[in-house]
C-alpha cells in the first residue's frame, strides 16, 4: 500500500474512478491518503466519517428518485467501504474536503501500454459535458485552462469566472435603488414620521428617502455572494487571484443577506439576457442545485453528471456533426412510437434514429455505458433487456439494422463490432450490430490516427450500409 502525503492531500482533495471505493485506513491522520494496488483510496477515520455521513444523509428511503451517488458496502479483509457509482464530477464539503469522481475510460491502444492519464480523461469529460443538451456549457472555451492539472471543481469555478469575465466586459447593470437615511442635507423626500422620531433634538439633520442609480441590485449581489463563497474553497493561486480580481469589480456591491429573496428579484428580460447563464451558475453554487436529481444537503455541494447521459450525448453530437451521415435525417431521443398503441403505453425513445432522405431506410441506435466481456458463452455481457429493447425498436421503426454502441474496455479491445441476426418471419430480416467506441479517438485526444473521429464514424457508416 502506497502513502500519498503531498500538497494534493494537504488541500483535502481526493480523486477516484467510477466504481472504485474509499476505505478507512487507521494508520492515517487528518487528510493524508493511501492507495491499494487497484487504485482504491484509503483515508483517515475522520475523513471516512464525513463521507459516510454524506452517503447516509442522501439515502432517503421515501424518495427513490434521489440520485444514489455513492453507496456504503462491506468488503472482506477491508471492512466498510464507500463505493462511487456511474456519476462523474465533484463533491465539495463545507470543511474544504473535495471528492473528484472520474470515469473509467479505455482506448484501443491500452494493450500497447497507452493508458489514459487523468489529464486525458478530464479533457475528455469536459468535451463531453460541452455537448449536453440545453446547457450553458456549449459556449464555453476551455483552451486557456490547464484542465489536466486542475481538479474538476476548479475547472467549474473557472467556467463560472470565464462567463463572469464576458459579463464584466459588457458592463454591470445598475438600477435605481431606494435609500432611506438620516442626512445633514435635505435630499429627495422628507420622511416626516421618521424625521420627528429621530431628529427631535437634532434640527440640523433630515430623515430622507431618495432613489440613486447603483450597481447594488439583486443580480449583482447574488454574483458577489457567489464569489465570496468560492474564495473560501481551497484552490490554486491562479484561480484565487482571478476571484480576487473580480471581487474588486463588485467593490460597491453588498453581499446578499437573503439569497432566496434576491434570487426572486432577479428578472431576466431583454435588457438582462446576458445575466442568464451567470445566474444559473450562481444558483448551482449558492443553492447547491446539481445537474442530476441529487438533492443537495447543507454540508456538501455536488456537481455531477451521469456517465450514460454524457456518453449518449456525445455519440449523438458526433454523428450529427459529421458530414458522413449527410444523406440521413438524424433524430435524437425520438418519441414517435409506443410499444402498445391502443391504449398508448410504454413510449419508445431510442437515442438516435437515422432516416434516409430519399429511401425508406431507417437505422435505430442506442448507447449503453456498460462494460462488455470477452466471453461469447455469456453473451459478451449484453443484457437480455437491451436485446429485447432493440428488437422492439427494429420492429416498430421497420428497420433492417439496429445498433447498440458500447465503450471499449481492456477486456474486449480487439473487437470493433459484433453482429447478430434476430429470428424473423418471412423475408424480413433484422440485424443487430454491437459497435465498440474508443472515445479518445472520437474526441480526437488520441492523435495516433489521422482525423480519428471521421475514421471511427466512417467505420460505423459502413456497418449500417
Amino acid at each position: 500500500m502506497k502513502s500519498l502525503r503531498d500538497n494534493t492531500a494537504k488541500k483535502k482533495y481526493i480523486s477516484i474512478k467510477e466504481y472504485d471505493y474509499i476505505f478507512c485506513d487507521d494508520s492515517l491522520k487528518n487528510y493524508d491518503l493511501s492507495t491499494d494496488d487497484n487504485g482504491n483510496i484509503g483515508v483517515s477515520g475522520e475523513v471516512f466519517h464525513v463521507l459516510e455521513d454524506f452517503v447516509l444523509r442522501n439515502k432517503i428511503k421515501d424518495e427513490e428518485d434521489i440520485t444514489d451517488i455513492m453507496t456504503l458496502d462491506y468488503k472482506k479483509g477491508v471492512g466498510k467501504i464507500i463505493k462511487a457509482k456511474n456519476y462523474v464530477g465533484t463533491i465539495v464539503f463545507n470543511n474544504g474536503l473535495i471528492i473528484e469522481i472520474l470515469p473509467k475510460i479505455y482506448t484501443f491502444q491500452d494493450h500497447k501500454d497507452r493508458h489514459a492519464s487523468d489529464g486525458d480523461i478530464k479533457k475528455l469529460v469536459i468535451e463531453m459535458i460541452r455537448t449536453l443538451k440545453n446547457s450553458s456549457f456549449k459556449k464555453l472555451n476551455f483552451a486557456k485552462l490547464k484542465t489536466y492539472k486542475m481538479p474538476l471543481f476548479e475547472v467549474f469555478i473557472n467556467m463560472f469566472l470565464d462567463e463572469l469575465e464576458l459579463l464584466v466586459k459588457k458592463g454591470l447593470k445598475s438600477d435605481y435603488v431606494t435609500i432611506s437615511e438620516n442626512k445633514n442635507v435635505l435630499k429627495g423626500k422628507l420622511m416626516l414620521p421618521q424625521h420627528l422620531y429621530y431628529n427631535f433634538a437634532h434640527k440640523e439633520r433630515f430623515y430622507v428617502q431618495y432613489d440613486e442609480y447603483l450597481k447594488d441590485r439583486a443580480e449583482n449581489r447574488i454574483i458577489k455572494t457567489t464569489l465570496v463563497l468560492l474564495f473560501q474553497i481551497p484552490k490554486s493561486s491562479y484561480t484565487q487571484k482571478r476571484i480576487y480580481r473580480f471581487l474588486s469589480e463588485f467593490d460597491k456591491v453588498s453581499i446578499s443577506v437573503n439569497v432566496d429573496t434576491d434570487l426572486a428579484k432577479c428578472k431576466i428580460d431583454r435588457t438582462m439576457k446576458h445575466y442568464e447563464t451567470i445566474l444559473e451558475w450562481c444558483k448551482l453554487f449558492l443553492k447547491k442545485q446539481s445537474f442530476t436529481n441529487y438533492k443537495g444537503t447543507g454540508n456538501a455541494l455536488a456537481i455531477l453528471f451521469p456517465m450514460e447521459k454524457l456518453f449518449e450525448g456525445y455519440i449523438a453530437h458526433a454523428i450529427k456533426k459529421s458530414s458522413i451521415f449527410e444523406e440521413y435525417m438524424i433524430y435524437t431521443q425520438h418519441k414517435r412510437y409506443y410499444l402498445i398503441e391502443e391504449p398508448r403505453m410504454f413510449l419508445l425513445k431510442p437515442d438516435i434514429v437515422l432516416q434516409h432522405i430519399q429511401k425508406p431506410e431507417v437505422i435505430v441506435m442506442d448507447t449503453k455505458w456498460k462494460k462488455l466481456i470477452n466471453d461469447e458463452r455469456k453473451n459478451y455481457g449484453i443484457s437480455q433487456s437491451d436485446i429485447y429493447q432493440m428488437y422492439a425498436y427494429g420492429k416498430k421503426y421497420n428497420a433492417k439494422k439496429v445498433v447498440l454502441i458500447f465503450p471499449v474496455n481492456e477486456e474486449i479491445y480487439h473487437k470493433r463490432e459484433i453482429r447478430f441476426k434476430y429470428s424473423t418471419y418471412g423475408d424480413k430480416e433484422l440485424e443487430l450490430i454491437i459497435f465498440l467506441v474508443d472515445l479518445f479517438e472520437l474526441v480526437g485526444i488520441d492523435k495516433s490516427t489521422t482525423n480519428s473521429m471521421e475514421c471511427l464514424l466512417d467505420s460505423l457508416y459502413k456497418l449500417i450500409k
